[in-house]
């Protein structure tokens, strides 16, 4: 395969592979004692997401009813009325004693769990949720149900607080919800304010561009937005191809067509010689593992892109994870937020349908998962995964990633977030400007041919489209 390199001299930023934490255990055949890690069962992977984000919900309990008491305080009432009892084992709730207990959410669901099965009355089409689901938090020690109005708004497999009082009936009447501590990202140095003032001597930006769902082989997709991509990134659409340092493939590679793998390498290949660095993650059809974590392609895969440009394409794991310069990055391909939106929902303001509520939106997936601090909290329950048995690699770091993405979207979107517990000293700059989460939901490129450019000293988006336009 003859591929014409066309040089470009572009921008470049420090890469750090942070996904090491992703890499799925050996095989027993890879194994020296032969055992394999299946023979586990999953209690493993949801006892050590509690032992993980249990005591930063605590945290997070301690904090506000910190504030609380300052507060309380400062009005000069001593009523005690407000004294609430820190639980730590669910099977400790007293009948009557309002308290705080802490666990992992099971839901119990009205309609089939499967997702493939869903029941033909659901109350929205499409989605798993319906009017009988019921919410029960559960630790080492047992359970316990709740009685609350926000049943739509959590899955199985989120950690949480919850504070109430258990009734007559054994039933725990729920007044609030706390979710696990979270720190807003170090500050990057340089940052944006809300008036896009920005203190840089150099005014030549560094991007990475985010790309899914390319679906290479697929005879429903037209390769010309594919096309006109790679020509983009070899320069020959202007000089804005020289400031981006390196793009992330995020899921949805390929078709099933037998040609697709073939097609991915070649595409590859032509853009690799361009000397872009390149991250390939997969996705939930693509040709590796279907448990979460997902193992990165296999080189036999690619065997051009890897004989040829080995150390400038990355075979990444499905979940991502990178420092990009100052920048931290996490992301998949999508189908956690995918999942996530046939399980959770939102109430709508409808005074004729009180209770009613609809699915929750790709983005607002993408930024529960980042606030109940897992990439993926529906799995094993509806999302496969590896039972690791010494840790839940998917439990996200205390500070938060700079930048958080999910590939194969239907449509783009964006949002800045503000850690709900910021640490002042990492949060604020010099400047008092205030750091914060990029979230993205970057959309299928074979239905938008759309890309998204990220700046790394900004974070601030853009949407670059590669259409035909007829």
């Amino acid at each position: 395969m003859t591929v014409a390199a066309i040089p470009v001299q572009r921008a470049s930023s420090t890469h750090l592979p942070q996904w090491q934490r992703f890499q799925p255990e050996r095989t027993a055949s890879e194994h020296p004692t032969g055992t394999h890690p299946y023979q586990r069962q999953y209690a493993h992977v949801y006892h050590q997401r509690l032992a993980v984000l249990g005591p930063r919900v605590w945290q997070a309990v301690l904090r506000d009813n910190q504030c609380e008491n300052d507060n309380h305080n400062h009005s000069n009432n001593n009523d005690d009325a407000h004294t609430v009892r820190h639980v730590p084992r669910i099977l400790e709730l007293e009948e009557g004693v309002l308290s705080i207990a802490v666990g992992t959410i099971v839901k119990e669901y009205e309609n089939s769990v499967t997702g493939n099965d869903i029941n033909s009355d659901a109350v929205v089409p499409g989605a798993v949720n319906g009017a009988k689901d019921a919410l029960v938090l559960e630790d080492e020690s047992g359970r316990v149900v709740l009685a609350t109005a926000l049943v739509h708004q959590y899955p199985t497999g989120v950690v949480l607080g919850v504070q109430g009082t258990v009734g007559t009936d054994g039933v725990l009447q729920v007044e609030r919800f706390y979710h696990p501590w979270t720190c807003a990202p170090p500050a990057l140095p340089l940052y944006i304010d809300h008036t896009n003032n920005i203190n840089n001597n150099n005014n030549d930006p560094t991007y990475i561009m985010l790309v899914s769902g390319l679906h290479c082989g697929s005879p429903k997709v037209s390769s010309l937005p594919r096309d006109m991509l790679l020509s983009y990134l070899q320069g020959r659409f202007g000089h804005k191809a020289r400031h981006v340092a390196r793009v992330i493939f995020a899921g949805g590679l390929t078709s099933t067509d037998a040609t697709a793998v073939q097609e991915l390498d070649g595409f590859l290949l032509a853009l690799a010689a361009s000397g872009v660095p390149i991250d390939v993650l997969p996705g939930e059809h693509d040709p590796t593992t279907a448990n979460w974590p997902q193992r990165s392609l296999h080189r036999a895969l690619l065997p051009h892109t890897t004989t040829r440009y080995g150390t400038l394409v990355a075979r990444t794991p499905n979940p991502y994870a990178a420092r990009h310069d100052h920048v931290v990055c996490l992301g998949t391909d999508g189908r956690n937020v995918r999942d996530l939106c046939t399980r959770v929902g939102v109430p709508v303001d409808d005074h004729d349908s009180p209770g009613a509520w609809r699915p929750v939106t790709e983005l607002q997936a993408l930024e529960r998962t980042l606030a109940w601090g897992h990439v993926c909290p529906t799995g094993p329950d509806s999302v496969p995964t590896v039972p690791h048995a010494l840790q839940d690699p998917m439990v996200i770091e205390p500070h938060l990633p700079h930048l958080y993405f999910a590939g194969n979207a239907k449509k783009f979107a964006t949002q800045r977030v503000v850690a709900a517990h910021a640490d002042t000293a990492t949060a604020v700059d010099t400047d008092d400007r205030v750091a914060f989460t990029r979230l993205v939901c970057v959309p299928q490129f074979s239905e938008t041919g759309q890309a998204v450019l990220v700046n790394l000293q900004t974070l601030d988006v853009e949407v670059v489209r590669f259409q035909d336009e007829e």
